[in-house]
């Protein structure tokens, strides 16, 4: 056997482990059988390429492969115990040695690296010590493995008369993950936060997974509580950027919750539930963002603990019921359609405004099982009018964002709609313009667009929407609010903006529905720019049997245009 065929039989003979060999710089040249089975490439498509793709993007970034080759090349080798990555983008565990190549005369020629996946060994425990106190997902310290190091790492700051800072740190929107792209992607995201998180912090810092998308960090000796916010700015940072998994971009993000010992607690248990309070006023302030534990938040937190409690109470009394708004024919004064609104008569709730209820519900979990009562409810009702003799009406039921993302609602709707013997093009489907972002999950409204149901942006003018979102979304109509457009009609930017967006939308077919129309004057103005209006003008919400009474004895409203002069053409310049 000839000396390149024996030296090639050698490479391949040890199947169970990748032999990986480079120039000095780095660049693959010889690839064994064992590397294609662990790494999933072909000789022709890794020779020549730069082995940095074989490391995770975050090893990249912070120069891991570059610091392993200057300590092959200082030590004679360097230890490869960390993350790599397949051809497909999944991570495994790698337990390996890179050396220098060197020929006789010493020159360096290259670096040889042996390797072997040991991914399965991480997991089930080759050594159960070490393993009882370490996320087998992560290989970041578990629950356990930060009870033992608070004790230390607290008797440390105590001696030296030095703050200890705890950071709770919790994935936002991290079960959309799961829920759309399955658990394997969610577990490539916490393994790719675990990275990130570690470039973070100092050595003499701690970090570890609390279980599911909860992380925890000790930040030492800190002179004083707020240096622990500088960390978490960073965090929140790093961890807003995307992921990038099995070819898919991920928006997640991350809120921050900090409290420090002994300043705010002098135990675990109860740092921690501080930590907690300031975490939940992270997210309720809009999230992707910190927040320190201050003396309120108790008061808070013991509010906030009855809401949940009542709410759950008047979800199981079945204290919800239904209103309905009526949607004007701009032209012929007529009632076109109905909008669904959700109202709770709870005693508890009295006084709350409908939005902070329906907040509160999407806290506790209860948003889809509400979203869903309420949508057989309104297409219940709308069946019954039509039966009634009003068989052109039509119906807008508004979801949220988290129901909008259960991957089985468009199925539910649907379902709802045969059930009843509803066309979907009777129904419409809101979404508050506030909910849009750019990660915006389009997959269920698209399917119900395509079986025919409309979709509205409501609030339109609170902001969010993207000319991203123009293209992306099956936009039907745009329900202008009111609200963000003042003293309609005698304020001239206001008719000014109102005259463009009517403009933009009848390019685009879209229709503009003017919503909280709370006068003769503003209706006469809307009324040629427009397709529909709604508002106090024409009718309140109603409940079903009120709103009925409505339908009967209702005269369409005589609206005259307001005047040329009074600004329902285009504004001068």
């Amino acid at each position: 056997m000839k000396g390149a065929s024996l030296l090639q039989a050698i490479l391949d003979s040890p199947t169970r482990h990748a032999i990986i060999l480079t120039d000095v710089d780095g660049v693959i040249l010889v690839w064994n059988k064992g590397a294609a089975r662990i790494f999933e490439y072909a000789d022709g498509e890794i020779v020549g390429l730069d082995a940095r793709v074989l490391f995770s993007a975050d090893d990249v970034a912070h120069g891991v492969p570059d610091k392993e080759m200057a300590a092959a090349c200082r030590d004679g080798c360097a230890a490869d115990f960390r993350w790599h990555v397949r051809k497909d983008g999944t991570l495994f565990w790698a337990d390996g040695m890179l050396y220098p190549v060197r020929n006789r005369a010493g020159v360096q020629l290259g670096y040889v690296k042996i390797l072997r996946d040991a991914t399965a060994e991480k997991n089930t425990g080759d050594a159960t010590s070490r393993l009882a106190l370490e996320d087998s997902l992560t290989g970041l310290p578990n629950r356990a493995e930060f009870h033992n190091r608070f004790v230390d790492m607290a008797a440390s700051a105590q001696r030296h008369g030095r703050s200890l800072i705890l950071l709770m740190v919790d994935l936002d929107r991290f079960k959309e993950v799961n829920d759309l792209l399955g658990h394997a992607a969610g577990d490539a995201v916490l393994q790719q936060t675990a990275h990130r998180m570690r470039a973070l912090v100092r050595d003499t810092d701690f970090i570890g997974r609390l279980g599911g998308d909860e992380f925890v960090i000790l930040q030492a000796d800190a002179g004083a509580p707020q240096e622990g916010g500088e960390v978490a700015e960073k965090m929140v940072e790093a961890l807003g950027r995307p992921f990038h998994v099995n070819q898919c971009e991920v928006q997640i993000g991350a809120s921050i919750g900090l409290s420090a010992y002994p300043q705010d607690a002098d135990n675990l248990d109860a740092l921690l539930i501080k930590a907690d309070l300031a975490l939940y006023r992270a997210k309720a302030n809009g999230r992707n963002r910190y927040c320190f534990y201050a003396a309120d938040l108790d008061v808070s937190a013991h509010r906030r603990s009855l809401e949940h409690m009542q709410l759950r109470r008047a979800i199981k009394e079945c204290a919800f019921s239904l209103h309905y708004h009526p949607q004007i024919d701009a032209a012929s004064g007529k009632v076109l359609a109905v909008e669904a609104l959700l109202r709770c008569s709870h005693p508890f709730f009295v006084g709350y405004p409908v939005e902070r209820v329906l907040a509160i519900a999407v806290e506790t979990g209860q948003m889809r099982r509400l979203g869903l009562w309420a949508c057989s409810q309104a297409i219940e009702q709308l069946r019954t009018w039509q039966l009634l003799g009003w068989h052109d009406l039509s119906l807008t039921l508004n979801f949220s964002r988290i129901e909008l993302a259960n991957p089985r609602f468009a199925r539910r709707v649907a379902g709802l709609l045969a059930k009843f013997g509803l066309a979907p093009s009777q129904l419409e489907i809101g979404v508050a313009e506030s909910q849009l972002s750019a990660d915006f999950d389009t997959t269920q409204i698209g399917a119900l667009h395509r079986r025919g149901v409309a979709m509205a942006i409501d609030h339109f003018g609170a902001g969010g929407l993207s000319l991203k979102h123009l293209f992306d979304l099956p936009i039907d109509t745009v329900k202008l609010d009111l609200r963000f457009m003042p003293d309609i009609p005698t304020d001239p930017r206001s008719r000014l903006v109102t005259n463009a967006i009517s403009q933009l939308s009848q390019a685009l077919d879209i229709r503009v529905v003017a919503g909280r129309v709370e006068s003769e004057s503003q209706a006469a103005y809307l009324r040629p720019l427009c397709a529909a209006m709604q508002g106090f003008y024409f009718a309140e919400p109603m409940a079903a049997d009120a709103l009925t009474q409505w339908l009967r004895s209702h005269a369409p409203l005589a609206i005259v245009p307001a005047a040329q002069g009074s600004g329902s053409g285009m504004e001068a310049r």
